[in-house]
């Protein structure tokens, strides 16, 4: 039940007549690497130096076992130099996943409550990029490094405490400030498990979802922003590079993508995976498509970046010298850590067979450029890739040691406690604060997309108390709770479902609940009765159904909570068999669809809200015309910002970040296929909007689509005038008017075109070249919003591989959602 999940314990307090109860002694600061007074004094103790220069003494008095401690995910402590074990390995996709803690410990600046304190927990990265809102995308990310401080820096004060309490812990253990995220992969296809993790399909889009984040996750955002060289907690961006598969859905004989280049036309291991896998992919598409976002992790000065699991064109990533050395490093500029995906090591020499021995793919890895290893190999093998035989030298390893040490230094993990510095300092108070709550609010309202409304007769959105005075919730999503967080989920602070918020919203005595079927049944003939859900809305005046697939619910098992998952549908390691709603169509078994068609038969006023990550072929729905929410997994708030957009007290104004495709699809485009144009793989039908051919397969939804409740003029207020350089950026201003009745925001996209240049005549059919989310306006007032169309926006890749700058005509519209758009303007380079 929802109430099992909210964690809002309040401390009971005694008051004696005549009593003077003493506050408690404050718990000790913990004794912290640079304040022992041995080292003290030591050169890599002055905070006065540079990182780099600190690096350079303190790395020369690590011996060979020390540094190769250094190696794995929880780096090992050195007692003699005062070095504590750290964890590498946080988890913080959207919110920190960790448990909860008692707020019980005094500080000189906190005094306890005695609540138990959970991490906020945000939507899921999917939808949060729906809101085409890169602030709230920065300020979501500082909340979780705020809190990821707090917890621990209360984990540090635990071992000081004499209760002998726990951590704050996640998969990886106790909490350190190092954590795997963001996931910016692209959402190459439909089917991949993981889209609930990205940011969706654009490069472009990708990239300013990853240097928003980066920010606000190591400095902060807005007032919060550190402004020192030390930075809150870091990210771990992944995964590097061209990762966008789980499993062979196909059943692909393997001899065709194997995964490594001594097995190139051989066998692989069974089942063919993610850990096996073989991407072969372009230069074009490589650097057109799957790496662009991780130069603007770089660009945002990203303290780590995770090499991933799979192989390109050969070689397993995390050993992949010249995409990690030649191509991130030399060519992005990258210098901060570059960590493995857990266990990637070992699928190179097991799975992907590319070695013959740990040590040799050690060695491989180290001097690929890859420092920390989540998995054994290099804790294990660098003995002896270092050793009589040895693949490697001292020298070699100390590159990586040294960025390891360098990133300590930057977290200010040598210098906590010293009066002079400036290291950010959080108490676990400032977990689960009021305004954490309000940004993920925010976060889970400005995703939710409405896809469909007033079709064909059907009803319009908002709902209306005095015209819909009863409603039934009916169906396995209406009163979700588990199922809101999605993967990698910390544990939350409350959770409010669909019903509750309806309930709260319309009244008890005025909402109907029946869950009418399973998404997934444990046993043939289990599914709840469609037939009493349907009884059940006969008595109402409205009936909202929520459907939806079983995200994962990695961190805490499969949604077991929900009863109506019993299995997982989108996923890490479980990519879609299809894309239709789960489960056969028939009202035997008492599928989503059959529930539905019943339920539509009453000829009552309907809506129907969709909790999913990936694109869900909703065609036989979406025909009837009844209005169509995609409600995403919102997170705590998740339930709430649904029906705020139900009951119309919040306008949606969310855009689409993926493309909605219908079933065929799938059968057309072979998933391990890594081309984006069409081509024989893809049934020459393409992959995402850019690349897209809607004769062969046309979307539901296409990229970008949503709608509001009110309606929007946009026009160009700005425009370059006459024929522009090459590499000469250009200014567009769009104004922005709310011509309807209704207070509302939206997100606002523009796109660039080349429509009449020869260099390279399969070029994008658009691309998105910059974006914004619109405040909340009034009926009748206008808000100017201005973007960049930079010149390398309308660089183009040649088949080749080359990148080259033509000129031509290029088009730029710019899209208020689904609502309204400009004229094309024609821009000449020349």
């Amino acid at each position: 039940t929802v109430g099992a999940h909210f964690f809002t314990f309040g401390m009971a307090v005694l008051f004696l007549a005549g009593v003077s109860l003493a506050a408690p002694a404050p718990t000790p600061e913990p004794m912290l690497t640079c304040q022992s007074p041995e080292i003290a004094n030591l050169p890599f103790c002055d905070i006065s130096l540079p990182f780099s220069e600190r690096v350079d003494d303190l790395l020369p008095r690590l011996n060979l076992t020390d540094k190769i401690g250094q190696t794995g995910m929880v780096a090992s402590a050195v007692p003699q130099l005062g070095m504590i074990s750290y964890n590498f390995g946080g988890e913080a996709l959207h919110g920190v996943w960790a448990t909860c803690v008692v707020d019980n410990i005094t500080t000189a600046n906190h005094k306890p409550s005695g609540r138990t304190l959970c991490p906020t927990q945000f939507p899921a990265p999917v939808h949060m990029s729906n809101s085409w809102n890169r602030d709230l995308w920065a300020a979501a990310a500082d909340v979780a490094s705020t809190e990821a401080r707090a917890l621990y820096r209360h984990n540090q004060l635990l071992a000081e405490s004499p209760d002998g309490s726990s951590c704050s812990r996640s998969l990886e253990g106790c909490l350190g400030l190092s954590y795997y995220t963001p996931n910016i992969n692209l959402a190459r296809d439909p089917s991949w498990g993981r889209i609930e993790e990205t940011p969706g399909e654009d490069p472009y889009v990708n990239g300013e979802y990853a240097y928003a984040f980066t920010k606000g996750f190591q400095e902060g955002y807005g007032d919060m922003r550190t402004g020192n060289k030390y930075i809150k907690a870091s990210v771990t961006v992944k995964h590097f590079a061209a990762y966008n598969l789980e499993v062979d859905l196909e059943n692909t004989d393997p001899d065709e993508w194997c995964g490594a280049r001594q097995n190139e036309g051989g066998s692989c291991q069974l089942p063919n995976s993610r850990h096996s896998f073989n991407a072969h992919v372009s230069q074009r598409d490589l650097f057109e498509t799957y790496l662009p976002p991780f130069q603007r992790a770089v660009d945002a000065g990203a303290g780590a970046i995770m090499c991933s699991y799979n192989a390109v064109n050969g070689e397993p990533m995390c050993t992949n010298k010249d995409l990690i050395g030649g191509t991130l490093r030399a060519q992005m500029g990258f210098d901060g850590v570059i960590a493995t995906d857990c266990g990637a090591l070992t699928d190179a020499l097991s799975h992907h067979n590319r070695y013959t021995t740990g040590a040799e793919t050690a060695g491989a890895a180290i001097k690929a450029g890859v420092d920390s290893n989540c998995g054994h190999v290099f804790v294990q093998a660098l003995p002896a890739a270092l050793g009589p035989n040895a693949t490697l030298t001292e020298a070699e390893l100390d590159l990586s040691i040294a960025r390891l040490l360098y990133a300590r230094f930057r977290l200010g993990l040598f210098d906590e406690g010293h009066p002079e510095s400036t290291v950010p300092v959080v108490d676990i108070g400032d977990v689960d604060v009021p305004q954490h709550r309000a940004v993920a609010l925010q976060a889970a309202q400005e995703g939710v997309t409405l896809l469909q409304n007033g079709a064909r007769g059907q009803l319009v959105l908002p709902l209306s108390k005095a015209e819909h005075k009863v409603v039934a919730m009916i169906g396995p999503m209406a009163n979700a709770s588990m199922n809101l967080l999605s993967g990698y989920h910390g544990t939350p602070p409350f959770l409010v479902s669909p019903l509750d918020a309806m309930r709260a919203t319309w009244g008890s005595d005025n909402v109907l609940y029946h869950v009418g079927c399973n998404v997934s049944d444990p046993t043939p003939g289990t599914a709840p009765s469609v037939a009493a859900a349907v009884e059940v809305a006969k008595t109402a005046d409205v009936v909202v159904l929520g459907l939806g697939l079983c995200g994962d619910n990695y961190g805490g098992g499969p949604p077991k909570e929900d009863s109506t998952c019993f299995r997982i549908d989108e996923a890490e390691g479980m990519d879609r068999w299809n894309l239709t709603l789960p489960g056969p169509n028939t009202v035997v078994t008492g599928s989503q669809l059959a529930l539905f068609k019943a339920v539509l038969a009453l000829n009552k006023p309907t809506a129907v809200f969709v909790m999913s990550a990936g694109p869900v072929d909703l065609s036989e729905i979406k025909a009837t015309g009844v209005p169509i929410v995609a409600a995403g997994y919102g997170g705590e708030y998740g339930g709430q910002a649904t029906v705020d957009v139900l009951t119309g007290a919040y306008n949606p104004g969310g855009a689409l970040t993926v493309t909605v495709y219908p079933e065929a699809y799938r059968h057309m485009a072979s998933f391990h296929d890594m081309a984006m144009r069409p081509a024989a793989g893809n049934g020459e039908a393409g992959r995402t909007y850019r690349f897209l051919d809607e004769t062969k397969s046309a979307p539901l939804w296409r990229f970008g689509w949503g709608l509001s409740y009110t309606a929007f003029d946009i026009t160009f207020a700005q425009a370059p005038t006459g024929p522009v350089a090459v590499g000469e950026d250009t200014q567009w201003v769009a104004a922005v008017r709310n011509s309807g009745k209704v207070a509302g925001g939206i997100a606002v996209i523009c796109y660039v075109s080349a429509l009449n240049q020869t260099a390279v005549p399969d070029a994008p059919r658009r691309s998105v070249f910059d974006f914004t989310r619109v405040p909340i306006l009034e009926p009748g007032t206008s808000h100017l919003a201005s973007f960049t169309l930079r010149a390398e926006s309308r660089g183009l890749w040649t088949a080749a591989g080359e990148l080259v700058y033509p000129t031509g005509t290029f088009g730029v519209v710019c899209e208020a959602a689904g609502v309204a758009t400009t004229p094309m303007v024609h821009l000449e380079v020349a």
